[in-house]
């Protein structure tokens, strides 16, 4: 549909000529504000906006969705003192995990006390913004996308009229969950400062590495938030002296310190950006990227006097539940529910530092614990996602990596587990009005995976390991033989991997639960005769005969994981499977006999396997776990659950210390406790 429509009545527009990628405009209304009226206004672009109320930021974080879909948000004021509403939109225009790149554009209406007095298209008045650097397209990192730098001394170009986008879109309306809002700013603390010698670099990260940091001309500052935040940067000094050209001052920040100072690069990645600063005072308050941290570094190439850095955390707004624990299960439990709240924005994420991504398995960690953690079990939060992890079907029927995203490397196990936490909101909320319409994609998706089944032969019942060439990543965790490498195998007679197969009988499982939900019994019915006929194959073809379970038919070298014996026993349990006492001693004790442990993230499917098989015994274990491994975290000084008990030394010193699916002792508290 084209705009405008009765809810947006407005037309996209831009910059004539413009819209290259990484581009930043202003716009500004010509209303004339009037105090004691009610003003509001319905608002949407590309990437992403701010709303500036004579200066103030009070609308910002567009939902992510894709590009052929236009989300807006609403936004309510009472004016009383202010005169000037400015609109500063960002055209990132480069894909990442979490943006798939369209056309640039910016829409608007404004109402005052409910009529409609302005909205954007051919009379807007437009500008390239000149708070920003333009057409930079630095990346830091591929799942994040493009970063930022800012600018106090460039002058601002004159207005020009608009250009109207002649745009189409598949739907307009308005945003599905809650908009984000500011906490309260945080002062940031000093922790170190010195002076450096300025050097040449390729970028801010080469520059704060390799400089001096002796008796020089520069003063280089290095911030603690105070604990692990998500949010935006207000930096502010002033400089007596500077060129007229400027200074170029580097800023970096980190979730960890090394050699006293942030690890702003790692490998390609950059956490960093640049601020073009003028004589006199200079403030930066870059609102239109998060940034999921806990230290920052300033490097000022000059003498500047009142550096000040605040940082302003962006929460979702959600409460959580209180809680009776107390001692050290209160702090894990608060440490939890920080860590949830720190990684759900517009919608779950991840991390909050390294990728900002919606993951399917992920995310179902984080809606199982939110349903306890928060009132409301976080329900709009979780409905959004699963409604935009919907959109995300591949050309070839599995689902992407990540929603929104131009850039994609699927994992088939992910697509499975869609499956599952599809069926626990609808164990939690209900809605079979929403399952009703999201039903024939299900089905669809099923059929995808269950269209490669092998028919006849040893491994009959089962579906075969995805080929490698087609970019596809058969990934389960990160641990030995499991993390999905590339290795040479027969793709026209592929192998078969235990750990698919049993995630297939829980997505099956969960298909017939899902039909159930909306009375629709015969499918329900055919979807657990489907669910038995590839569990009868994986007890045939997988399990050995001390009740464990190889993971590959093709690799007899491999050693067994603890990972798929918890996903055999578990998808099982429910098709008359008994498990061993081996079996169960081997994924209560995470070890033994050669196994490859199962990491932090996938914890769940062993806790939840002992709990089927025997509640009263393992429960006490699983609290015990809990308590050895976030106390681990805690005593190093860890204010978010990490991403494996790793920490920062994983994956090349890229370990996330804030990720979402390792707060499940929220979810385990709440039901053991």
């Amino acid at each position: 549909m084209k705009l405008p429509v009765k809810d947006l009545p407005a037309l996209p527009v831009w910059l004539p000529a413009a819209g290259e990628s990484d581009e930043y405009v202003e716009i500004r209304l010509n209303s004339v504000l009037k105090k004691s009226k009610q003003y509001s206004i319905r608002i949407s672009c590309d990437t992403d906006y701010n709303i500036l109320l004579d200066g103030k930021l009070c609308g910002f974080g567009r939902y992510s969705d894709y590009p052929q879909i236009l989300v807006w948000d609403e936004y309510s004021f009472e004016n009383t003192e202010a005169n000037d509403l400015t609109l500063i939109f960002w055209h990132s225009g480069v894909d990442s995990q979490t943006h798939k790149a369209g056309p640039a554009y910016a829409v608007f209406a404004f109402f005052e006390d409910g009529v409609l007095i302005e909205s954007s298209g051919a009379d807007t008045e437009i500008r390239l913004y000149a708070g920003y650097h333009h057409h930079r397209k630095m990346i830091i990192t591929g799942q994040m996308g493009a970063g930022f730098a800012c600018d106090s001394v460039s002058v601002p170009d004159e207005f020009v009229k608009a250009a109207i986008q002649g745009l189409s879109f598949d739907t307009v309306r308005p945003r599905p969950n809650r908009r984000l809002s500011l906490g309260d700013a945080i002062e940031c603390r000093v922790v170190k400062n010195g002076e450096f010698v300025p050097c040449d670099g390729a970028d801010a990260a080469e520059r704060m590495t390799a400089c001096d940091k002796a008796r020089g001309a520069g003063q280089w500052y290095l911030y603690d938030i105070g604990r692990e935040e998500v949010g935006f940067p207000e930096i502010s000094f002033d400089l007596p002296e500077c060129p007229d050209i400027g200074l170029v001052c580097d800023f970096g920040w980190g979730e960890h310190i090394v050699d006293g100072m942030c690890r702003v690069a790692i490998g390609s990645r950059r956490f960093t950006s640049e601020f073009t600063a003028g004589r006199g005072s200079n403030r930066f308050f870059p609102a239109l990227r998060r940034l999921g941290c806990r230290y920052m570094q300033l490097f000022i190439p000059g003498k500047a006097l009142n550096v000040r850095v605040i940082f302003h955390p962006v929460i979702y707004p959600v409460d959580s539940v209180k809680t009776k624990l107390e001692g050290l299960r209160l702090r894990i439990y608060d440490t939890a529910v920080h860590t949830l709240r720190l990684c759900m924005h517009e919608h779950y994420e991840d991390c909050p530092w390294r990728e900002q991504a919606l993951y399917t398995l992920d995310s179902r960690n984080q809606m199982l614990a939110g349903y306890k953690a928060f009132k409301d079990g976080n329900r709009e939060m979780v409905r959004a996602s699963l409604d935009l992890i919907s959109r995300g079907e591949r050309p070839d029927g599995l689902l992407m990596l990540c929603y929104p995203a131009g850039l994609d490397l699927p994992i088939p196990f992910y697509t499975l587990a869609y499956f599952l936490q599809f069926r626990e909101y609808l164990d939690f909320s209900g809605d079979t009005e929403f399952a009703e319409e999201k039903i024939c994609f299900l089905e669809k998706l099923m059929q995808t995976i269950l269209s490669r089944r092998i028919r006849q032969g040893l491994y009959a019942g089962l579906c075969p390991r995805y080929p490698d060439s087609r970019r596809i990543w058969n990934f389960y965790e990160w641990s030995e033989t499991m993390e999905g490498k590339k290795y040479k195998y027969d793709e026209e007679n592929p192998p078969c991997e235990a750990p698919f197969n049993a995630m297939l009988v829980m997505a099956l499982d969960s298909l017939a639960a899902i039909y159930k939900y909306i009375g629709q019994d015969a499918q329900a019915a055919a979807q657990k005769e489907l669910a038995d006929e590839v569990s009868a194959a994986v007890e045939r073809v997988f399990r050995l005969y001390d009740g464990l379970y190889r993971s590959f038919t093709d690799r007899e070298d491999a050693k067994l994981s603890v990972l798929t014996l918890a996903l055999c026993l578990l998808s099982g349990s429910s098709h008359g499977v008994i498990p061993t006492e081996k079996a169960l001693s081997i994924i209560a004790d995470n070890a033994g006999f050669d196994t490859i442990p199962a990491t932090l993230s996938m914890a769940c499917w062993r806790y939840d396997t002992l709990l089927v098989f025997n509640r009263e015994k393992f429960a006490p274990v699983i609290l015990s776990e809990i308590d050895r491994d976030c106390s681990y975290m805690l005593d190093r000084g860890a204010t978010t659950f990490w991403e494996t008990i790793k920490g920062d030394s994983d994956f090349s010193n890229a370990g996330s210390l804030c990720h979402g699916w390792s707060a499940m002792s929220a979810y385990y508290y709440s039901i053991l406790i």
